[in-house]
């Protein structure tokens, strides 16, 4: 999804979404997806979404140095 159709969908402010998008970055909860330089929708880190199974390669790199996964 598109920061603007996560903000239609969830009725959220451009304000509160700027928020929301630097803290979860800050976290490394989610990261932007890029096409040519632009930031065209946000990923989220796999180990919340998906508990770490069953990861594409694409996805594994994107987050690849955003977590330590410990014993």
């Amino acid at each position: 999804m598109t920061t603007k159709e996560i903000q239609e969908k969830f009725n959220i402010s451009v304000d509160d979404m700027k928020r929301f998008k630097a803290e979860a970055k800050k976290l490394k909860v989610i990261a932007d997806v890029k096409l040519e330089g632009k930031a065209v929708g946000i990923r989220i880190n796999p180990m919340y979404a998906m508990n770490g199974q069953d990861l594409s390669e694409e996805l594994f790199e994107t987050f690849k140095d955003t977590y330590v996964i410990n014993d």
